[in-house]
């Protein structure tokens, strides 16, 4: 999980988004220190196209993103992602959280499942 605050900036991460985005991971919320970028299929999205900044900027909620995670150190996961956003007291959006699943782990799994059983 990632969380968006009144202007939009990450701000805040679990010890899940932070192993995901190759920070060290921690217990409880954390600053976003890692640098990470999003693509879909070969293209950079830039950041207001982003899912949690997507919600965050415009109040649009984004059920379901498949993208890649490219980590600062170069290595990268695919990722399916969720984003919400969160209202103030106006119905304005004051930031967003996205849920976050790696599907390179996910993937191989469902793979280790069907072949099991006969699939």
């Amino acid at each position: 999980m990632l969380k968006t605050d009144g202007q939009k900036r990450i701000v805040e991460i679990n010890r899940h988004a932070a192993r995901l985005v190759g920070q060290a991971e921690h217990k409880g919320l954390r600053e976003l220190t890692a640098q990470y970028r999003i693509f879909e299929r070969d293209r950079e999205l830039a950041p207001a196209e982003q899912p949690l900044l997507r919600a965050g900027r415009a109040g649009e909620t984004v059920p379901e993103f498949k993208g890649r995670l490219v980590r600062a150190d170069g290595s990268a996961i695919d990722v399916i992602m969720s984003a919400t956003p969160l209202f103030d007291g106006n119905s304005e959006p004051r930031g967003a959280i996205v849920c976050m699943l790696d599907l390179s782990r996910a993937v191989p799994a469902a793979l280790r499942s069907s072949r099991s059983s006969g699939g």
